[in-house]
């Protein structure tokens, strides 16, 4: 199972800085975030406690840091899964989906950070941008699929925060063993693509194709 500092290498800070990043990181994998602390971090890297705060003012800022790090690793599982070349437009979607579920699945740790309020009082405006940078593979897909079938009269943005709120419903659901109460033998992936092909489908019959499409 890939882990959030399997990315480490990939990477780029300054070397200390850099430690701390991935060993906070680890430290939430291994602990959830309640257990992790500036002092569990500089000790885990066999430095004085005073070593972190010649990288970063506080805690929150070495947090901020750590969730830059969680959307890194997301942007790369998804940029693979979009540039898998047996992917069709359809499938495709389906699995950048899969994907986005599946890495909340394995890294529950560091969903209140990439999407909980503390996340949210922690970022900087300028740093969404970046975060989002897998959002825009899914967005290049569903404008493949928008284009093949003619439609052009929504805009792709609007059709992937659609889907994306679809995907990220699952993985809530999911992470609160919600599918037990109702379904206990659902199947994520089978559910996705079902849901997914209502979503495109029924888009496709309300949407007016362009003439000649």
């Amino acid at each position: 199972m890939a882990s959030i500092t399997s990315c480490g290498s990939r990477y780029h800070h300054g070397d200390l800085r850099k430690a701390l990043i991935l060993a906070s990181a680890r430290l939430i994998e291994e602990e959830g975030l309640l257990g992790f602390s500036m002092v569990a971090a500089a000790r885990r890297l066999g430095v004085s406690n005073a070593a972190p705060y010649r990288h970063f003012k506080d805690k929150n800022d070495l947090l901020n840091a750590v969730t830059d790090l969680a959307f890194f690793a997301l942007g790369e599982e998804v940029e693979r899964t979009a540039r898998a070349p047996e992917h069709g437009a359809e499938d495709c979607i389906v699995a950048l989906g899969m994907t986005y579920v599946d890495f909340l699945a394995r890294h529950q740790p560091f969903y209140e950070l990439m999407w909980g309020r503390l996340g949210r009082e922690l970022s900087a405006q300028e740093q969404l941008a970046t975060r989002a940078s897998g959002f825009r593979f899914l967005i290049e897909a569903l404008d493949h699929w928008r284009l093949h079938h003619g439609i052009h009269d929504c805009r792709v943005e609007s059709i992937a925060l659609a889907f994306w709120s679809m995907a990220h419903g699952l993985s809530v659901l999911q992470s609160h063993h919600a599918f037990t109460y109702y379904s206990a033998d659902t199947d994520l992936e089978t559910l996705l693509r079902h849901n997914t092909r209502i979503f495109l489908r029924g888009l496709a019959c309300v949407s007016d194709p362009q003439p000649g499409a």
